[in-house]
């Protein structure tokens, strides 16, 4: 018999919501397969089971469970139901008491979740309402849609993304004190790069993308910038760059992060960033990638963005920030006036692990590769001549 129980995915959420069963109680499984899934303030996961048998579900979808829970069992062949244990609560049922996290009774009612049930009290959303909406599950960001007064003022409440970015920013403010510099630099041939790439892969391709690989590159000769805080004034290098990218299509902020980015070809960076793309337009994202991250990447990339300021995520040491591309007037080396596309790649950084020196260095390190594309091609595998895998 196999229990299966809520993992502990991350260190910003203290409960998960169970948010659906994969498989009927009762059915047969196999082990290894999806049978539940689990909803963070920011990802997706599901749970699958550790050996083949029959699944007993204990918990209803919709609950809300703090890590080490059991929400349901494997049987194996042959082996008969031995009950709850104690402790446990009672096999999932549909009837809903005051104050449970069970779903709404009826079969013919959809599954509403407990933080769901919560806010629509809070915001006066009624359960017509709720019924008008056709779905089986309803979700606290179903309930927020529905959410107006008598006069119809529109009322908007912390989504658990918002609340999940709101954490981490206070903690960034009040434990690390960052500093700030930006340094501009001249885009217009890795531009004409990313441009050759994009008909090549078949995808989208940017300045981000060269960001994260020469940003990755710089790893080695610059492992403080990648280090952890290992207690007691001391830090602990990295053995690889991890690079996250901040992604917000209207749906909350994501940080995915493209692993071991010192270690990929430029083309193999392109295709995790367009698989990130695509889950933030049309997926979820899981904990697994959103997790690990060493140095950030954050975008601001509206034309009008001159300049941004990014926090420095607890547990790193900087974040770079890439604003709007522009384009501006200059003298070239024989004194005639031209004009160049460019950005001011800017570092907020935890002065109490690097200097204003260091981070000159490391701007200027990367000001040069992305200021000479084919020496960050050549490094990361990709060139004129070879063809990168597709970018989906």
């Amino acid at each position: 018999m196999s229990d299966i129980t809520i993992p502990k995915l991350n260190n910003n959420d203290s409960t998960y919501l169970l948010l659906e069963w994969l498989a009927d109680d009762g059915a047969n499984v196999e082990a290894d397969e999806p049978v539940a899934s689990i909803e963070t303030s920011k990802a997706v996961d599901e749970l699958v089971a550790g050996q083949a048998g029959a699944l007993r579900q204990a918990l209803p979808a919709g609950t809300r469970l703090s890590p080490g829970t059991v929400i349901g069992r494997i049987l194996p062949p042959g082996v008969p139901d031995p009950g709850p244990r104690a402790g446990e609560p009672e096999p999932a049922m549909r009837e809903a008491t005051p104050g449970d996290d069970a779903p709404l009774p009826a079969e013919s009612e959809p599954i509403v979740t407990q933080p769901a049930r919560a806010l629509m009290e809070q915001l006066n959303v009624t359960p017509d309402q709720v019924r008008g909406l056709g779905k089986k599950l309803v979700r606290e960001a179903d309930v927020r849609q529905l959410a107006t007064t008598g006069q119809g003022t529109r009322l908007h409440a912390q989504s658990p993304v918002q609340a999940a970015v709101a954490r981490t920013v206070t903690t960034s403010h009040s434990t690390i004190p960052a500093a700030f510099t930006a340094m501009r630099v001249t885009v217009d041939a890795v531009l004409v790069e990313a441009r050759t790439l994009s008909r090549r892969m078949r995808c989208l391709v940017g300045l981000p993308e060269f960001v994260i690989a020469a940003v990755a590159s710089l790893h080695r000769d610059f492992p403080l910038f990648f280090a952890s805080d290992a207690g007691e004034g001391t830090w602990a290098e990295a053995a690889g760059a991890c690079v996250g990218l901040t992604v917000d299509v209207g749906k909350g902020l994501y940080i995915p992060v493209v692993k071991d980015a010192d270690g990929l070809t430029l083309a193999q960076i392109i295709d995790a960033v367009t698989v990130y793309r695509d889950t933030a337009l049309h997926g979820q994202f899981s904990e697994r990638d959103l997790q690990g991250g060493n140095i950030t990447v954050t975008l601001h990339t509206d034309p009008d963005v001159v300049v941004a300021q990014p926090l420095v995520f607890p547990g790193q040491t900087c974040a770079l920030s890439l604003p709007g591309i522009r384009r501006e007037l200059h003298l070239d080396a024989g004194g005639e006036v031209g004009h160049r596309s460019v950005v001011d790649v800017g570092i907020s950084y935890d002065h109490r692990r690097v200097n204003g020196r260091d981070v000159i260095q490391f701007l200027g390190a990367l000001k040069r590769l992305l200021e000479s594309p084919r020496d960050l091609l050549g490094a990361g595998g990709a060139s004129e001549d070879e063809a990168p895998g597709g970018g989906g």
